[in-house]
């Protein structure tokens, strides 16, 4: 890839009810080095003024806003994003969240890994703390099939400052560049898990089809972790819950749904007696996981 060329970029962010965030996040963006870029901000159907402060904010000829008729999650909201960046022929999509800063020159790292390493379909930047810039949120990730958990690589500690460039197994939809091919070839994100866990699934599915994922430490954003919905909130823990059993049955063998049903026993059995998760939500997980309700759960 000759990074002369600029081949376009198209960035999408997801805003619902968080139009601070996204304008603070756009206004970053409008600083980066690259050329070529569009950024694409799909509304999933906010119910306060996001809408109009967005217009009214975020006059840009290279910002396009997308209103979503009804919030169906994070996935269709990305897919709508997708859908707009296939027409105008983008070359490479960046799922971000819009709750992030941007490095002005965290494109450019991105591009080069593509162009340097045979058969990647996604490259993930290393994320901080917006809070914290010194401490790493995401430096790489791994997955374990017998427990079917993704972690972040050196999460919560100091930033090392090391240059690397490495494969990974998961891939955080916090910040991943994804190119037309591996899109095309890997089809959209699944819907049915409408919030959280769909990175996880997504990862899985482009290495299955051949893609390598690649992280750089020469890329840098920064994210206000806790700005999207709160860590702990009912909400996080349904889904969670929820969706990564629906993952486990679709990508794990029966072995490995034995060893992951024992992990997640003694895990949210010590996350209740800690006083971190709520019986009711693993059990609203449960039940409706067990009787097919994917998707939006009307719980929430």
């Amino acid at each position: 890839m000759n990074l002369d060329k600029h081949p376009l970029v198209s960035i999408i962010l997801i805003n619902y009810n968080g139009a601070a965030d996204t304008i603070e996040c756009v206004e970053s963006l409008t600083k980066v080095t690259y050329a070529n870029v569009k950024i694409i901000i799909v509304d999933n159907a906010s119910t306060d003024n996001s809408i109009k402060v967005l217009k009214h904010n975020l006059q840009y000829e290279n910002v396009i806003i997308i209103e979503s008729p009804e919030n169906n999650g994070f996935s269709a909201g990305n897919n709508i994003g997708i859908q707009e960046a296939r027409k105008l022929n983008a070359d490479y999509m960046l799922i971000l969240n819009n709750d992030t800063l941007v490095e002005p020159d965290f494109i450019e790292p991105l591009l080069e890994v593509f162009d340097s390493n045979e058969d990647v379909g996604c490259v993930i930047s290393k994320i901080l703390y917006a809070s914290d810039p010194d401490k790493t949120w995401y430096a790489g990730g791994t997955f374990n099939p017998w427990f079917c958990r993704a972690d972040h690589d050196h999460y919560n500690l100091t930033d090392n400052k090391v240059a690397e460039v490495k494969p990974v197994e998961f891939a955080s939809g916090c910040c991943m560049l994804l190119s037309r091919e591996a899109i095309d070839k890997t089809g959209l994100m699944d819907e049915d898990y409408f919030l959280y866990v769909e990175d996880t699934e997504y990862s899985l599915r482009l290495r299955q089809v051949g893609f390598k994922l690649m992280y750089t430490s020469r890329s840098v954003i920064y994210h206000k972790v806790s700005a999207t919905t709160s860590v702990g909130s009912d909400l996080s823990q349904y889904y969670t819950i929820r969706n990564t059993l629906y993952l486990s049955k679709v990508y794990s063998s029966f072995l490995q749904k034995l060893t992951t049903m024992t992990y997640n026993v003694a895990f949210y059995t010590h996350k209740v007696l800690t006083g971190q998760y709520k019986i009711k939500n693993i059990v609203s997980a449960q039940v409706d996981y067990h009787s097919g309700v994917m998707g939006r759960s009307k719980r929430f």
